[in-house]
């Protein structure tokens, strides 16, 4: 954001010379995490002082980053415009003999990290590993060295003129990214705090992404290029201890490069809590079932609901209303885990459009997967479904949702005629721009129509799919849902899974566009098909268990108000909700068990008027909505 601003204000047009953009030190605090889930990130940058001499453009800047309201990192910083010559013979950060002798001393223990053993990788908590691994090698580690005595560590990477940093940044200067260099030395800690014992005890380890609420500060002098040769970095400890959250360490360090020393960092934080790894996890699966472990792919973690809400808060922009604690209250109902079978692949897609090509059980499932794969993956979808579901229950409830009062249309289900060739193609192209540019993912049933039964595989997947999904340049996604439906055929398909029981959500690798394009037509497909019948349980699904309290539940209310049975859920779903936020829900649900909701004239009191009524069906003289 400060190179987007220090461009728009012309800071650059000052000179006909090419000038390098990099930033040269800053102190910011991070006070929540924030993962794929957490929605919009709302940035405030603010240019404090700009100074300009022998060729060179010095900006202070002022940032705050929001996700809603919540208020999630704070930073100032100091960036530079400079003509490449600067660049020529950096002299870096001041060193001191003792400095320079400890990083040429041999190294007291070496660790390959590019294997990813086991300690490191395969426990609680671990590395970041792959592609955004920062350390080759661990070449030091002290448990009561380093210069107060409490710690230190040393670890290098071989500069990889290939690897994906320096084509992503900058445009024509490759260069890796001084938060990289930041990464290095926090992974470096990290791996200290896992030789030095610091999860012991602590269930579900895991690292916070920096340590939150605490300050850290940095210093850069010196850039890393594609031409250079080894990275080496060294952390000095400087505080350890215990705190309401978990076990933390702060630390002083340096990034040197070819021996010289062009990065300096204090009071960099780690600590280690509970709770298991945040999303984009393997599985995420409801509250509802606290009992369950990481690292087990048919267990879970807790979810987190919330999360759901702040990204829709932030993308509707209308706050607390109705809908949100509807839609989210049957995800909470209905859904079960969502399993990510490649959560480092699905990282690589998070904020671009990828189309879903899922199977299909109930109808409900579309409406769930819009909510949390939007969440999840940081980019609306919109489901593609034929124009006969516009009349159903599903159609008249997106359209009661849009009118809202303040709500514009987020195009959450695009309705198309089948028959209507000229139609479908115009839906299709808009769909293939959106993929393209990356303002929406698309859901595709690809069947286009519910199974009777669990295991039935999908076997049809029209080569329209695939061409969107070539010609937008998009990932396609397998998704699998499961649990909704029995293993012996149904006569008739089901809008909500068999008994009110909960469906499971299974994310696929992402395939490439590239991968795709390299086979012969038929093996697209086949491809595409084979990924997604043997996602998740495959041909062996079943049911999951059923609900019957819930199902007494909503059969008594049809039976009092003769409501319809979907209203009879969404009854049901929002009585029993763990928190809804909206006064229109409150109201609604005091209303319905006293026996009066009383409405007002407002746009949103009539719209609450309307919505209540449908609840209340027309069987019951006592229930009623009062206008007044």
């Amino acid at each position: 954001p400060c190179g987007w601003l220090a461009s728009y204000i012309g800071s650059a047009l000052t000179t006909e010379d090419d000038l390098l953009f990099r930033n040269l030190d800053g102190t910011g605090t991070v006070f929540h995490e924030v993962t794929p889930a957490s929605g919009t990130l709302r940035t405030l940058v603010k240019v404090v002082e700009v100074s300009m001499s022998a060729g060179m453009i010095i900006e202070t800047f002022e940032v705050e980053c929001y996700v809603g309201e919540a208020h999630v990192y704070t930073l100032r910083t100091v960036f530079g415009f400079f003509p490449k010559s600067a660049f020529d013979n950096q002299v870096g950060l001041p060193v001191t003999p003792d400095a320079r002798a400890r990083l040429e001393r041999e190294a007291t223990e070496t660790t390959n990290l590019a294997t990813e053993p086991a300690r490191y990788f395969g426990g609680a908590p671990r590395l970041a590993p792959g592609m955004l691994s920062m350390v080759d090698r661990l070449t030091a580690f002290e448990l009561e060295g380093g210069l107060k005595g409490l710690g230190y560590a040393r670890g290098v990477k071989d500069v990889d003129p290939a690897v994906w940093s320096f084509k992503a940044h900058f445009f024509q200067d490759p260069v890796q990214p001084g938060s990289l260099g930041l990464e290095a030395l926090l992974q470096l800690l990290q791996a200290w705090m896992i030789d030095a014992g610091c999860a012991d005890g602590i269930a579900n380890a895991r690292f916070e992404p920096i340590a939150l609420d605490r300050p850290h500060t940095w210093k850069y002098r010196g850039q890393v290029v594609p031409k250079n040769h080894r990275v080496t970095v060294e952390i000095d400890i400087t505080e350890r201890g215990t705190d309401a959250r978990g076990r933390y360490a702060l630390a002083e360090g340096s990034l040197w490069v070819d021996g010289k020393r062009i990065y300096g960092a204090k009071s960099l934080g780690m600590r280690v809590i509970a709770g298991g790894a945040p999303p984009p996890t393997r599985t995420l699966a409801p509250a509802a079932e606290p009992h369950a472990e990481r690292g087990d792919p048919d267990a879970g973690m807790a979810r987190d609901i919330a999360s759901f809400r702040s990204f829709w808060r932030a993308s509707i922009g209308v706050g607390p209303w109705p809908i949100e604690d509807l839609y989210l209250a049957l995800v909470e109902r209905f859904l079960g885990k969502i399993v990510i079978a490649d959560p480092v692949a699905f990282s690589r897609v998070h904020g671009r459009g990828c189309l879903y090509v899922a199977n299909h059980q109930v109808a409900l499932e579309s409406l769930i997967f819009i909510v949390v794969s939007s969440a999840i993956a940081g980019t609306r979808t919109m489901a593609l479904a034929k124009a006969e579901h516009q009349e159903s229950w599903l159609g008249r409830l997106i359209t009661r949702a849009i009118a809202y009062p303040g709500v514009v249309d987020p195009r959450l289900i695009t309705f198309f005629d089948r028959e209507d060739h000229a139609s479908f193609a115009r839906i299709a192209e808009e769909a293939t721009r959106e993929l393209a540019a990356s303002t929406k993912s698309v859901l595709v049933h690809v069947e286009g129509t519910r199974a009777l039964s669990c295991r039935t595989p999908v076997a049809r997947l029209g080569a329209s799919v695939i061409d969107m999904a070539l010609a937008a340049g998009a990932p396609i996604v397998p998704i699998r849902f499961a649990g909704g439906l029995p293993v012996h055929g149904l006569v008739d398909r089901l809008d909500f899974p068999v008994g009110y029981g909960r469906q499971d959500l299974y994310f696929g690798a992402p395939i490439e566009p590239a991968e795709l394009a390299k086979l012969p037509l038929k093996d697209r497909k086949d491809a595409v098909l084979a990924a997604l019948n043997t996602l998740g349980p495959g041909d062996s699904d079943a049911p999951s268990p059923p609900d019957p309290a819930f199902a007494a539940q909503i059969d008594a209310w049809r039976s009092r108000t003769g409501c319809s049975p979907e209203a009879a859920v969404f009854h049901a779903t929002l009585a029993g909700a763990s928190a809804p936020e909206s006064d229109g829900v409150r109201r609604l649900l005091e209303g319905a068990r006293g026996g009066t909701l009383l409405v007002g004239e407002t746009p949103a009191d009539r719209w609450l008027g309307d919505f209540a009524q449908s609840l209340f069906g027309s069987a019951d003289p006592t229930l009623r909505v009062q206008r007044g």
